[in-house]
């Protein structure tokens, strides 16, 4: 296997699905369908077209079409969706139980041996096998759990937090552009989007866990708003009163408050939940997988010393 640190490391990382293509692409037996079905289960499918909706949506954006730009804001959201959903699928099945708890085995006596750790086998005390270190790749805050998150799931959650916003911006510049909506509608309907923003946000990040891209992008966004209305363009200034504008700037500086605490919450909540429960979890079904092996032994040794005429009682009360 290649190191952490390599290319080839990530590029076949479960994460990104390269290897899908590659062992398809060994099996003489698969078809053109096989091969995107598998596909489409990758994040590796998704990359060219997020590439193609992003330009699309930027170029759209600055050429003044922005219709074209508000639909290709609603193709890279659906992208990255899609992408999200599919690694954190993949996380799931890599790293949790159906509890929630680290997905990592408890360490028995035999595997403590094979790995140069005796004090267990030779003491004839079962080891509780401790929670998992920093270095242990399935520890949150580990080398490989980092640079994992940094490097292949945080720019796509960037990217699904960027799309979602430019989706209410674009729908609202779009409004903007008609001629015979009045400026009342446009402010109900900017700080409506505000608000359903918020919604979604919290959902999102209270539902699903570890999306701390999609949360930065959106707090980016708040606060964004916000500091940009305190000293107002023109335009602005020329379509709405002084009131409007700082009612529509508190509104953003609300929704920002309120998602910052929340995604604060939730980061010292999954904090809690993977390191502190994780752990007990990991101690009490090491300690019960130990309790087995030995009553087995247990067991074991009774029945043997019962078939020669003699029992090891020392052994047994051990």
């Amino acid at each position: 296997p290649s190191p952490p640190t390599s290319p080839t490391y990530y590029a076949y990382n479960p994460l990104v699905g390269y290897n899908n293509f590659a062992i398809l692409s060994d099996n003489t037996g698969g078809t053109f369908k096989d091969l995107m079905e598998s596909a489409k289960h990758t994040v590796a499918f998704y990359y060219p077209f997020v590439g193609i909706a992003t330009v699309g949506m930027v170029y759209s954006y600055d050429a003044g079409n922005i219709g074209t730009a508000f639909f290709w804001s609603l193709v890279s959201l659906i992208l990255g969706y899609v992408i999200v959903k599919i690694q954190v699928g993949v996380m799931n099945r890599l790293y949790e139980d159906e509890d929630g708890s680290l997905a990592s085995p408890p360490i028995s006596p035999a595997s403590a041996m094979s790995h140069g750790d005796n004090n267990t086998v030779e003491s004839g005390m079962p080891d509780i096998p401790s929670p998992p270190s920093m270095d242990h790749p399935s520890h949150p805050l580990s080398h490989k759990s980092l640079s994992q998150y940094i490097y292949l799931r945080l720019p796509f959650e960037l990217f699904a937090g960027y799309a979602l916003t430019n989706v209410f911006l674009y729908f609202n510049v779009w409004l903007d552009q008609m001629d015979w909506i009045t400026p009342q509608t446009l402010l109900i309907v900017g700080n409506a989007s505000l608000v359903m923003m918020l919604v979604i946000g919290c959902v999102v990040m209270w539902r699903s866990g570890m999306l701390y891209g999609v949360g930065a992008s959106l707090i980016w966004y708040f606060v964004g708003v916000a500091v940009e209305l305190h000293t107002p363009s023109q335009p602005i200034y020329n379509e709405f009163t002084d009131e409007q504008i700082t009612a529509t700037q508190a509104t953003a500086a609300v929704a920002s408050t309120i998602f910052f605490i929340m995604f604060f919450i939730r980061m010292i909540k999954s904090i809690i939940k993977r390191n502190l429960f994780g752990c007990v979890g990991w101690k009490i079904r090491g300690a019960a997988a130990e309790e087995e092996e030995d009553e087995d032994d247990i067991a074991g040794v009774v029945e043997a010393g019962g078939a020669g005429g003699e029992i090891r009682t020392g052994y047994v009360q051990a």
